[in-house]
Formats: structure tokens, sequence, C-alpha cells
């Protein structure tokens, strides 16, 4: 199996004692649970969510206050337009996802 890079490692079917979960999901026939583990490194992944959520936050509110320039709204095409709000709808939705 060399999903994920797991190619030569064993079936653990239970977790071994100690080892926490950090997540289960449902999959057909079963669960997978995704187990912690020193090959990552949590803080360094926080810090990347919040930085990855601040760079979030300012283009959210570049987009809004373009999105609110009626000069914007006015003589751009309303592709863009609309493609702006668009992208805001993903900004967001993306934010509140990193969020959870």
């Amino acid at each position: 199996m060399a999903l994920a890079g797991l190619q030569g490692r064993p079936f653990l079917g239970r977790p071994a004692v100690g080892v926490a979960a950090v997540a289960t999901v449902g999959v057909p026939g079963g669960n997978v649970a995704v187990l912690q583990t020193s090959a990552v490194d949590l803080d360094a992944e926080k810090r990347r969510a919040a930085e990855r959520a601040e760079e979030l936050r300012k283009e959210i509110s570049r987009a809004e206050g373009k999105l609110a320039n009626q000069g914007f709204v006015a003589k751009a095409p309303e592709a863009v337009v609309q493609a702006e709000r668009e992208k805001l709808e993903r900004l967001k939705a993306e934010l509140e996802e990193l969020e959870g």
C-alpha cells in the first residue's frame, strides 16, 4: 500500500496503548483512525493555520472594500464583479472551515 507514504507500514488494527486518535473517519466497512505521531508537528500546523487565517482575513477585507466601492461596481464588467463576489465567498468559506 503506497497511499500517503504508508508502504511497508504494518496494519495495527487498534492503536497502541498511549497513542491518541486525532480523528476517526467512517468508511465503507469500518473506520479509519488518524493517529497522533511525532511526524506531524502540531504546533507548526497551528501556526500555519493561524497565518493562513490572517491572510484570508486580509483578502476578505480587500475584496469587501472593492465590492463596497461603487466606482468599481459601476465601471467594472459584470463578469469581473461577479468573479470578485465568488472569490469573496470562497475566501469566507475557507476561513470558516479553517477556524472550524
